[in-house]
């Protein structure tokens, strides 16, 4: 009971003093109100250097898009004027011509040598058929059985 008793009196001394405690002093409040407002001032402060920044790289990336479009339209008008003076192309139609007879000469006697392997080979044929030639059954030992 004894401690129950002390620990109301603390409890409600402890009260007391808090309530003589609210009354802040003036210079704690305004050292929290310059933090406030400090940090009030830094945070907006960040949002003003965000959006500076976002202008700067929106200014470069249109600074950049436009030298790349004059780059390009550059190299057109180059492409167009190396197109105009150009040297024309050598005349290569007797080439043409002359390599087509050499392709028909060439398989003409690819022809001739065809045509000559199968006379060749039809005489060779023809030799073997009109020759003397072993009777199967004794060539293949055949006659025995």
């Amino acid at each position: 009971m004894v401690r129950l008793s002390l620990l109301l009196f603390f409890s409600f001394k402890g009260v007391l003093v808090l309530a003589s405690e609210c009354v802040q002093d003036d210079t704690q409040v305004r050292s929290m109100v310059e933090r406030i407002n400090r940090r009030y001032d830094d945070f907006f402060e960040v949002m003003r250097e965000r959006e500076q920044r976002q202008r700067r790289i929106e200014a470069s990336r249109e600074n950049l898009r436009a030298k790349r479009e004059a780059r390009e339209r550059e190299i057109e008008l180059a492409r167009i004027e190396y197109v105009k003076n150009r040297r024309p192309r050598p005349d290569d139609s007797h080439l043409q011509a002359q390599y087509q007879a050499e392709l028909r000469e060439r398989e003409r006697k690819i022809e001739v040598a065809r045509k000559c392997y199968v006379q060749r080979k039809d005489y060779a044929a023809e030799i073997l058929k009109r020759g003397r030639t072993i009777p199967a059954r004794l060539e293949f030992g055949l006659d025995e059985y």
